[in-house]
């Protein structure tokens, strides 16, 4: 007589504290695309904990078992979580990671050809003292999901789909209408959960990357 393997018990929870090592981590091993993941674990960990503190933004775990297993960032005001994290993070991230990438000639060549200016600008644009830059975020502007990933050994348990649609409704609760993405290789899957492709560009270091969007369910009243 055979046994049948029980159902593993998936949950979604709010990201603590103690989870930005493990985010992390598999922020560096499963989203290879971009410049953050080069500057390592320590960079990852504190650039998860500026979602994890922000109420401005949303972090999840998934969990399977009660392991973590998956997690998903998303940001409710783009433009008013861009200041915070640079005025109450910056100093940090940018230490951290500027120590990262002076031990790393190739990194540093990468970065100061690709990136240098426009994060210059990014950073001037966002701290400087005037009334633009002082300004929320427009009313009806969209949210955004900005990392999403799973550990390989829990890949087909659905933890992407309901990671992404737990972000969606909190993102909808929060009074946001529609929430964007941009993914270099992950199209087919957004597109299976009903997100449609909405633009293309290319990253800094040349990569197509396509802009996708989707409906957010509001809260009633």
């Amino acid at each position: 007589m055979s046994l049948k393997a029980a159902t593993p018990r998936v949950t979604v929870r709010s990201m603590g504290q103690s989870d930005a090592a493990w985010s992390g981590s598999l922020h560096r091993r499963a989203l290879a695309v971009g410049l953050f993941p080069s500057l390592g674990p320590r960079f990852l960990c504190r650039y998860h904990r500026t979602f994890i503190e922000s109420s401005l933004a949303i972090a999840l775990v998934a969990e399977v078992d009660g392991v973590p297993a998956g997690f998903a960032l998303g940001i409710l005001e783009p433009a008013a979580h861009r200041r915070e994290t640079l005025r109450k993070h910056g100093m940090r991230l940018g230490v951290t990671g500027l120590c990262a990438i002076l031990v790393r000639p190739a990194l540093l060549c990468r970065f100061t050809r690709t990136r240098l200016r426009p994060y210059a600008r990014a950073v001037w644009r966002n701290l400087r003292p005037t009334d633009q830059a002082e300004r929320g975020d427009l009313p009806g502007s969209a949210a955004v999901l900005c990392h999403i990933a799973v550990e390989d050994s829990q890949r087909g348990l659905g933890l992407g789909k309901q990671l992404v649609d737990a972000l969606v409704e909190a993102s909808g609760a929060s009074g946001r209408h529609t929430i964007t993405t941009s993914t270099v290789g992950a199209v087919s899957f957004y597109e299976s959960l009903g997100w449609t492709r909405t633009s293309a560009g290319r990253t800094f270091d040349g990569e197509i990357q396509h802009r996708l969007t989707t409906a957010a369910p509001t809260a009633s009243r």
